[in-house]
């Protein structure tokens, strides 16, 4: 119990901290704290997620990870690839996981939705290749997940050799927000 205690008065501290994440968040965490200290576990576990569901609601689309990987099976399930050099031609896949995306309710069951935009740049900045909504992802499911991956693979195009980022533009269906990621690689040929 003490670890949890000493978790949840954590979490309310970091929303006590953040100025744009007081309210509903930091109230609902200060709940599950009296709770939990009050021995009260489901009461307090309930009061907890709505302040990490207030918390999300609040963040922008952002990644904690983003990285390229040889093969991903699903969420914390994947390869990384051993660096970042390829040839044009070879398959580029990159593992990233969202955070503080949207999730709505749709016939019982809880929809995620992302639209993804990708480009190549060089060195400079210099957009080389650009297509919206390379990719799209939709997920159902009867739970309402938090946790949650997307892979995303492409054949990399006819390039010379030399140092690239590709970047990823990826825009939630559900709530509308925008989030970026640049995953750095490199043509051998």
């Amino acid at each position: 119990m003490h670890v949890r205690n000493v978790t949840a008065a954590l979490f309310a501290a970091l929303l006590m901290d953040q100025h744009a994440h007081a309210g509903p968040a930091s109230d609902a965490a200060q709940r599950a704290e009296t709770l939990l200290a009050q021995g009260q576990t489901a009461p307090a576990y309930s009061a907890f997620n709505t302040a990490v569901h207030a918390f999300w609601q609040a963040s922008p689309l952002a990644f904690r990870k983003s990285m390229l990987v040889e093969r991903a099976g699903g969420f914390g399930d994947y390869d990384l690839r051993d660096g970042s050099d390829f040839r044009s031609g070879d398959t580029f896949t990159v593992y990233a996981e969202p955070v503080g995306f949207g999730i709505a309710r749709q016939s019982g069951q809880f929809e995620i939705g992302f639209n993804t935009d990708f480009r190549i740049e060089n060195a400079t900045g210099q957009i080389l290749a650009a297509r919206e909504d390379l990719f799209s992802v939709k997920h159902l499911s009867w739970s309402q997940n938090r946790d949650f991956n997307m892979t995303l693979s492409l054949v990399i195009p006819n390039l010379k050799p030399a140092a690239y980022v590709g970047v990823f533009t990826v825009k939630d269906q559900v709530s509308g927000k925008t989030g970026q990621f640049r995953v750095p690689f490199n043509i051998t040929n």
